[in-house]
């Protein structure tokens, strides 16, 4: 793939229900991001091979206006574990990367060095211990995307798992206290909990499912079963937070499926929801929001990928 000139990073989603790519414009003097290029392509099917679906998400990227940049790209959730972890505190001295790597490796059961993994604390670093959340993808999952980027000519410069990369995306609706992000745009959902801005908890909705009437190939779980474990979920978050309420429910997926939970969340069980569009995330041009695949839920997740870029 030949692009442009050297730009900021682009943030690639292979871990939906589509594929998607969003590059930001570099920071000038505005409040929030600027979608330079942005494009959202429908799978051909569940199980194509992640190497061809890759090829043509690129040659489509040539046309919409990417430039050269590193990516960050995020990963299939159901080939990433999130787990908590207790861990001592940074200011020990103990060997945490060694720590983290050996209990994801129980936990996965598999050998560490088969596994890259990540962790980050979710309290305070001045206690003698800290809760933290650690992530793990087997290297035989990683290695495959990453050698599709680079052999479609792209430098891959990190990997991530979804749910942080939604949760960077949803940044300016966070509040101080507890936000619940669900993410239904992939072929199962997942619940991401927020604490003063920071993930928490995050928590995979793995009930019996159905098969979905398009690709009977991909489990779609029914809206029923969803929304048991989502109330399950927010009793749990209920004991776990008892001082605290659910300030907002944020859900990110095809907007004709979450219209109907978002009513039912609001009117029945009379809790804030709201669903994400990138528009209402960052600022789209005209040219780009007139262009078919370059708005709407689905790009949301690589939106959060490409801000990471906007950190460094």
């Amino acid at each position: 793939m030949t692009l442009g000139a050297h730009a900021r990073v682009i943030g690639i989603d292979v871990g939906g229900a589509s594929l998607a790519a969003v590059q930001l414009a570099a920071p000038a003097a505005r409040t929030g991001p600027l979608v330079e290029a942005a494009v959202e392509l429908p799978r051909l099917s569940h199980d194509a091979p992640i190497a061809s679906e890759i090829a043509r998400l690129v040659r489509v990227m040539a046309r919409r206006g990417f430039r050269q940049a590193p990516i960050v790209v995020g990963l299939p959730d159901d080939d990433v574990t999130i787990a908590e972890l207790s861990l001592p505190a940074r200011t020990s001295g103990a060997p945490l990367g060694e720590m983290v790597a050996a209990q994801l490796g129980r936990i996965c059961q598999a050998d560490p060095s088969t596994l890259e993994c990540a962790w980050w604390a979710t309290e305070s670093p001045g206690a003698s211990s800290q809760r933290s959340l650690a992530a793990a993808v087997p290297l035989q999952v990683a290695d495959p995307i990453a050698q599709a980027l680079e052999d479609a000519g792209l430098e891959v410069a990190a990997m991530e798992a979804r749910p942080l990369a939604l949760a960077r995306a949803c940044k300016p609706l966070l509040t101080t206290s507890l936000d619940v992000l669900i993410d239904r745009s992939a072929p199962l959902p997942s619940m991401v909990v927020l604490e003063r801005g920071e993930v928490s908890y995050v928590r995979p909705f793995t009930p019996p499912t159905v098969r979905s009437g398009i690709d009977m190939s991909v489990p779609v779980l029914s809206i029923e079963a969803f929304l048991a474990e989502l109330r399950l979920t927010l009793g749990y978050l209920s004991h776990r937070h008892p001082a605290e309420s659910i300030t907002r429910i944020l859900l990110a997926g095809r907007e004709r499926d979450l219209a109907p939970i978002a009513e039912m969340l609001i009117y029945t069980w009379d809790l804030p929801a709201e669903v994400l569009r990138i528009e209402s995330l960052a600022a789209v041009p005209p040219r780009l929001a007139a262009q078919r695949g370059t708005t709407g839920c689905g790009l949301v997740v690589a939106l959060g990928l490409a801000m990471r870029g906007r950190q460094s």
